[in-house]
C-alpha cells in the first residue's frame, strides 16, 4: 500500500515527492518519486523487491524497495532509461543507458548493485556494493577535498565512526546532527584509481531517533498549501493536474484537500463559496472569519458526518473536505482535529 508526501532532497535533484511503502499501517521503506509513478513485483530467485519507475519531463528514475526497506536506485537519467530486465544468476539484470549515448548493464544481488559502463574509457562512473543503513549523523569533519566534495561523519551501530563524502548540497544535512538517519551509500568511481565511499542519497523522514516512524506531510506548490499532520492509515493518491490530494482508509473516512481559481474566476464571494460547498449538508455548525478570509461548516450528508474548512482568496480558494461515518464520531473527532490543525497556507 504506497503512500505519497513531499520530497525534495538534495541528492537526487529535486524531485517532488516521497513514496512510501506501509504495512499494517507503517512505512517500512520508501524512496523519491517525479511526478509519474508505478510499482510492481520483480524476483530472481530469492530476491524479492518492489520496482518502482518514475518519469516527468524526460528524466527517469528507477529504484527497487526490498521488504526490509533496503533502497537501491537503478539509474537517474534524462535519457532513455531502461532497456531491458532479466534473470541471470538468481540475480536481476538491467540494461538502460543515459542521456548521452552511454549504455550500462547494472547487476542487483543481496543489498548490493554494480553497474557496469558500456566501454571502457576513462570517466565512464559505476556504483557498487551500495548499501542503506540506519546511522546517527555527527555532522560535517570540516575537510573538503577539492571544494567539491565535503566529508560526513556518521556513527554506526556498533560504534564506530564512518566517514562519507557529499557534494556541497549535502550541507543541509546540518539540521539532523546528533539524529539516527536512513543513509544510502557506497562506492563511486571515476575510472581507474579514483572514487571511495560516497553518499548517494540520505532519508530522513522514514524513521528518527529511537526508530519511530516519522509523520509525513503533504504540499501542494501550485495552490501554495499544505497538510502538515496527515490522518493515519491512510492511501494517499495525487490528481493528474496537480491541483490535490485524495486520502481514504479502509473505515469510511475521507479527505480531500485541493485548490482551484473557480471562484476569482466566476467573481463569486466568501458566501457563495460557502453555500456552493455545504450544498446537500444538513448544517450543524459554520463560522465566517471576513478578516482573515477562511470560513468552516460542518453538518451531516445521508449516514456521514462532513467537515469543510476554506481559505478564501486570491490567487485561490484552498479547500479541505472530510467525511466518515456518524457511528464513528468518536472515533475519528481527535484525527479530524489534528488535520485541521496542519491545514497551512504557505507564508
Amino acid at each position: 500500500m504506497p503512500m505519497i508526501a513531499s520530497c525534495d532532497p538534495a541528492g537526487l535533484s529535486p524531485v517532488g515527492q516521497w513514496l512510501r511503502l506501509v504495512r499494517d499501517g507503517k512505512p517500512f521503506a520508501q524512496t523519491c518519486v517525479y511526478q509519474y509513478w508505478g510499482v510492481s513485483r520483480v524476483q530472481a530467485g530469492d530476491l524479492s523487491f518492489y520496482q518502482v519507475e518514475s518519469s516527468q519531463d524526460g528524466r527517469k528514475l528507477l529504484t527497487l524497495l526490498s521488504e526490509q526497506g533496503m533502497t537501491l536506485h537503478i539509474f537517474h537519467t534524462s535519457g532513455p532509461g531502461l532497456k531491458e530486465r532479466r534473470e541471470e544468476d538468481g540475480k536481476l539484470v538491467y540494461f538502460w543507458e543515459d542521456g548521452e549515448g552511454y549504455a550500462f548493464k547494472s547487476v542487483v544481488g543481496k543489498n548490493e548493485i554494480h553497474t557496469i559502463p558500456g566501454s571502457e574509457e576513462a570517466g565512464d562512473s559505476h556504483w557498487t556494493d551500495l548499501r542503506l543503513e540506519e546511522m546517527e549523523y555527527l555532522g560535517l569533519d570540516g575537510k573538503g577535498l577539492a571544494d567539491i566534495w565535503y566529508g560526513h561523519l556518521f556513527r554506526t551501530r556498533d560504534g564506530r565512526t564512518l566517514k562519507l563524502n557529499g557534494g556541497e548540497n549535502w550541507q543541509w544535512l546540518q539540521p539532523y546532527q546528533g539524529k539516527t538517519l536512513c543513509i544510502q551509500w557506497g562506492k563511486l568511481s571515476y575510472g581507474p584509481g579514483f572514487g571511495g565511499d560516497t553518499l548517494y542519497a540520505v532519508m530522513p523522514g522514514l524513521r528518527s531517533t529511537g526508530g519511530a516512524a516519522a509523520a509525513p506531510r503533504y504540499d501542494n506548490r501550485r495552490f501554495a498549501f499544505s497538510l502538515s499532520r496527515l490522518p493515519e492509515n491512510c492511501t494517499m493518491q495525487e490528481s493528474d493536474n496537480g491541483d490535490g490530494v485524495t486520502m481514504r482508509d479502509q473505515g469510511g473516512f475521507s479527505l480531500l484537500a485541493y485548490g482551484t481559481n473557480s471562484y476569482l474566476v466566476m467573481e463569486q464571494s466568501m458566501e457563495d463559496a460557502l453555500a456552493e460547498l455545504s450544498s446537500g449538508l444538513e448544517v450543524t455548525y459554520k463560522h465566517i472569519d471576513k478578516a482573515k478570509n477562511w470560513f468552516v461548516v460542518s453538518g451531516i450528508a445521508g449516514e456521514e458526518i462532513v467537515y469543510l474548512k476554506c481559505f478564501f482568496g486570491y490567487p485561490a480558494a484552498r479547500i479541505l473536505r472530510m467525511s466518515y461515518p456518524k457511528h464513528k464520531a468518536h472515533a475519528y473527532a481527535p484525527q479530524v482535529e489534528k488535520v485541521v490543525q496542519g491545514f497551512r497556507l504557505y507564508e
